[in-house]
């Protein structure tokens, strides 16, 4: 038998998935952050307009960005288009594209699908939401193991 001690170093040195949320609505930035917590321990940044999200990245190596394309000051498809034309900045491993449009082809059909992993309709639901977490981060966790 094991003990519960043989598993402390890779439980203490274990590194959390980190989390980008943009957004510029308070209301939507809390409810993420609080689905995410349910689902896992994550290290949660939130941003709430493009150009935050923009410095973030610049430090920061994140494994899910959460960005609403609608944003004031640099919108989200400036931050994907910054991203993709900028070293300085850190691509994150996944990106889901959130919008509160009826209709998210139009915008499917704007971005480059090298850029984006995935698209939540708001208001989202928090099955969606499990689903986008599943294929995004808790893959990546497991085989970077």
């Amino acid at each position: 038998m094991i003990s519960p001690t043989a598993y402390t170093p890779y439980m203490t040195t274990r590194k959390l998935p980190k989390v980008l949320i943009v957004d510029d609505e308070d209301d939507i930035r809390s409810a993420l952050r609080q689905m995410l917590e349910e689902v896992d321990d994550l290290d949660i940044v939130e941003a709430g307009d493009g150009q935050v999200a923009l410095d973030a990245l610049a430090h920061t190596q994140f494994d899910l960005m959460l960005l609403d394309i609608n944003l004031p000051i640099v919108g989200g498809e400036e931050v994907l288009a910054a991203i993709k034309a900028n070293r300085m900045f850190n691509r994150p491993t996944n990106v889901v594209v959130m919008s509160a449009q009826a209709n998210l082809t139009g915008i499917r059909d704007r971005l480059d699908s090298d850029d984006v992993d995935a698209y939540l309709s708001k208001p989202f639901r928090y099955a969606d939401l499990q689903v986008i977490l599943a294929d995004a981060i808790m893959i990546d966790v497991l085989l970077a193991m």
